[in-house]
C-alpha cells in the first residue's frame, strides 16, 4: 500500500439514513472497506491528517477550523445550493437558513479546503464566483453498487417510479405530478402529513413510503416497463437518477441541473422548463409531458439499452472510486 494511503482520513459527516449525501458516504466507505482503507468519523480515531468534509458543516465549523490549523488538509465535496427561497416564501426562518448553509459552504470552500470535488460540471458551475485558486480542483460523478442488465417483459405496461428522501422539500411537486394523468406513478420515500394529504388527491398515484436504503434497489428488481420520473428540480448529482439508469431504467424529467450531463437522448427525453413559469398551469400543460412519456413507452427497449450504456460508461463504480482515492491521496 502507498505511504500516502497511510495518512488518517476523517469524515466529518455520518452517513444518514435518507438523501444523497448518505447514499455517497454509504457507498463509498463500502468501496474503503473492500480496498482496505482505513476510515474514521469525526472525533473518533486518531488524530486526522485528512478531513473529508460533504459540502458543509456549522455545528462542527470550529473543529474544522482547529483541524485546518493543526495541519490538517480539507478535503470538500461539494453539493448544490439552497435556491428555493428565491421562488418560494416559506418564512424568514427558511431564508435565513437557505443563506446561512450557502455562506458556509462557501467559506469552507475560499479559506478551509486544500482540494473540492464536484459532483458534476452543474455544480461546478454554481460556485465559479468563489475564489479557489491554487487549490485543487476535481469533478467526479457519483457511482452505482452495480449496473445492470435487465431482462423486459415486452407486455408489460409503463408505470413510472420515483425515489426520493424526502418529498416535502420537492420543487412545486404538487404541479408537477398533476400533469400526469393516464401513467400509474409510485413515489418512494418519507413526507410529511400535510405532503401526503396532497399526495393521496393525485388518483393515479400510490404512495409507497420509506424505504431502508440497502432495499430501494429491490424496487428494480422487476421485468415490467419502468421509467424514472425525476422530480428533484436542479439535482446536484442525482444518485437516484444514477441507479435507475445503472438498472437499464430510461429518464423522464426536466432539463435541469446535472440531468443534462447524466440523461441523453438514448437513455431518455428531459424538458426545457423556464423557471419563473413555474406556476403558470397553462404553461406546464404545455410541455407535453405525458407525450414524450409515450415516446419513451413506444421505443423502450431502445432507451433502456441507452440507459444501461450510458450508465457503463459515466457511473463505474471502479473508475469513480479510483478518481476519488486519487483526488484525495495525491
Amino acid at each position: 500500500m502507498s505511504k500516502n494511503l497511510l495518512k488518517k482520513i476523517h469524515f466529518i459527516n455520518k452517513p444518514n439514513q435518507e438523501g444523497g449525501p448518505g447514499t455517497f458516504l454509504n457507498n463509498f466507505t463500502e468501496m474503503l472497506n473492500k480496498e482496505k482503507i482505513d476510515y474514521w468519523f469525526y472525533r473518533n480515531g486518531p488524530k486526522p491528517e485528512i478531513i473529508f468534509v460533504l459540502s458543509g458543516t456549522i455545528k462542527k465549523l470550529h473543529w474544522l477550523i482547529y483541524q485546518k490549523l493543526k495541519g490538517a488538509k480539507i478535503i470538500q465535496r461539494v453539493d448544490g445550493h439552497f435556491w428555493q427561497h428565491n421562488y418560494i416564501n416559506k418564512g424568514i426562518k427558511d431564508y435565513l437558513y437557505s443563506n446561512l448553509v450557502n455562506m458556509n459552504i462557501k467559506f469552507i470552500m475560499r479559506f478551509l479546503a486544500d482540494k473540492i470535488i464536484f459532483q458534476s460540471t452543474y455544480v461546478k458551475n454554481i460556485w465559479k464566483k468563489v475564489n479557489v485558486k491554487n487549490k485543487g480542483v476535481y469533478t467526479i460523478y457519483n457511482y452505482s453498487k452495480k449496473i445492470i442488465k435487465r431482462k423486459i417483459n415486452q407486455k408489460s405496461n409503463i408505470k413510472l417510479i420515483c425515489v426520493e428522501g424526502n418529498f416535502d422539500s420537492v420543487f412545486n411537486i404538487e404541479n408537477h405530478l398533476n400533469l400526469i394523468k393516464n401513467y400509474p406513478i409510485y413515489l418512494y420515500g418519507d413526507c410529511s402529513i400535510e405532503t401526503k394529504k396532497k399526495l393521496k388527491k393525485i388518483k393515479n398515484l400510490k404512495y409507497m413510503g420509506s424505504r431502508k436504503r440497502e432495499k430501494i434497489l429491490d424496487i428494480y428488481k422487476t421485468n415490467e416497463k419502468i421509467i424514472y420520473l425525476n422530480l428533484e428540480f436542479c439535482a446536484a448529482g442525482s444518485n437516484s437518477v444514477i441507479e435507475a439508469m445503472s438498472h437499464s431504467v430510461p429518464i423522464i424529467g426536466f432539463k435541469t441541473g446535472c440531468m443534462k450531463e447524466f440523461v441523453n437522448k438514448k437513455s431518455g427525453i428531459l424538458i426545457d422548463y423556464k423557471i419563473k413559469e413555474f406556476n403558470n398551469k397553462k404553461y406546464l400543460n404545455n410541455l407535453d409531458i405525458e407525450k414524450k412519456i409515450g415516446n419513451i413507452e413506444k421505443k423502450y427497449e431502445y432507451y433502456s439499452n441507452g440507459a444501461y450504456d450510458t450508465a457503463k460508461k459515466i457511473f463505474c463504480k471502479k473508475k469513480n472510486f479510483s478518481s476519488y482515492i486519487n483526488a484525495i491521496y495525491n
